[in-house]
Formats: structure tokens, sequence, C-alpha cells
């Protein structure tokens, strides 16, 4: 099972920009905010919305177009043994990656941002 720790050295080593990086912890405070507001209580599930946060745009800097964003930053994750439903909630965040927001996995809908 993939960790925070897992995803914030994943981010320490794709991301150096202290601006993306405070981005990315807040989307994951956020994340773990809609996890409760939607019904989630399970402390598990609740740490894998805050995961998909934290991940969001980890390859962003130094993928920033839409030809490379999340293409190049889910085969990393593939590649890494980063489960599916947690790749595919990354993906979502960006309309362009044609992933429904609405996965069939347990992460339910993952509004990160249109």
């Amino acid at each position: 099972m993939k960790t925070r720790a897992d995803a914030l050295a994943l981010l320490h080593e794709f991301t150096q920009s202290d601006a993306l990086r405070k981005h990315a912890l807040g989307v994951e405070e956020a994340m773990r905010a809609y996890a409760r507001w939607f019904g989630v209580t399970d402390p598990a599930e609740i740490e894998k919305w805050g995961i998909v946060g934290l991940l969001h745009d980890f390859d962003y800097e130094r993928n920033p177009t839409e030809e490379t964003h999340l293409h190049v930053g889910t085969k990393v994750l593939r590649e890494r043994g980063w489960p599916e439903e947690m790749i595919e909630a990354v993906a979502s965040h960006a309309d362009y990656m044609k992933i429904s927001r609405f996965p069939q996995h347990s992460l339910r809908p993952m509004p990160l941002h249109r």
C-alpha cells in the first residue's frame, strides 16, 4: 500500500518549486475536506483523497503542457505501482484526459477543479 510519505517523496522528486509544493499541500487538505463533505468517514479513504490531492500536479513542473502533463504523470504512477483508482483520480482533474470525475472505484467524486 502506497503511503502519504511515498506521495510526498514523489512530489519532491518531480517538483522543486516551493509554490507548486505548497499548492499540492493545499489541495491535499482541500481533498480531505471534500472527502468528509461527501460523507467519507473511513480514515483510510480520507487519506486516499488527500494523497490524490498531493499528487495531482506532481509532474507539472517538468511537463507543463496538455501534451505531457498527466500523460507522463500517470505513466510514472503506473510504473511505480500506484493503485489504478488513485491514478484515475489524479488524471481526472484535467478535462483533456477525458476521465470521469465519478470513477467506479471507492474514491467517489473527485472535484479537484474544473
